[in-house]
């Protein structure tokens, strides 16, 4: 027998491990090899554009990057965004976290506050999470939480069930 401890069974996220592999390449680098993550990338991509941003946009590429690397988390609520994705997507843009999160935030303000009409009933009909009541947007947590919330709700295979009988002891034969 032997035992393990809880940090050896820790989830390996997938999506940060393609992320190492393309660091300091720039927006070139804000891709997947994996069909299921380039699924998830293009998932994310067309939710920032039901709300009027661009899906080419270099930041609404930076907010769908980000969301892939939060939805391979276990549990997302608890991740600390600036040192795991944040960090993680600086690391590609050769950026630091606090920087990417800058971008997010304010592409997120730039267009919460859209004087288009249009744009702000896109944001109406399709945005239902949490804003900050200081600028009326919402903050890139918030946001990133939202997206991959809704992703899951939508994509229920991809949730991660939590193993109710799960052992941490080993027994091998």
């Amino acid at each position: 027998m032997e035992i393990i401890d809880k940090s050896q069974t820790k989830k390996i996220n997938p999506a940060i491990e393609e992320a190492k592999l393309q660091k300091k390449k720039g927006y070139a680098g804000l891709k997947f090899e994996c069909p299921e993550l380039r699924s998830q990338m293009e998932y994310f991509q067309n939710e920032v554009s039901t709300l009027g941003m661009d899906k080419e946009d270099k930041k609404a590429k930076q907010i769908a990057y980000c969301g892939v690397l939060l939805n391979q988390e276990q549990i997302p609520e608890n991740v600390n965004m600036s040192h795991v994705i944040y960090s993680c997507l600086g690391d590609i843009l050769d950026r630091q976290a606090k920087s990417v999160e800058s971008n997010i935030g304010n592409a997120l303000k730039s267009l919460w506050n859209s004087s288009d009409p249009e744009i702000l009933k896109k944001i109406e009909q399709n945005y239902h999470g949490p804003v900050s009541p200081e600028n009326g947007a919402p903050t890139p947590r918030e946001f990133l939480l939202y997206l991959v919330k809704k992703y899951r709700e939508e994509n229920p295979v991809h949730e991660n069930k939590p193993n109710v009988k799960r052992s941490f002891i080993r027994v091998y034969f």
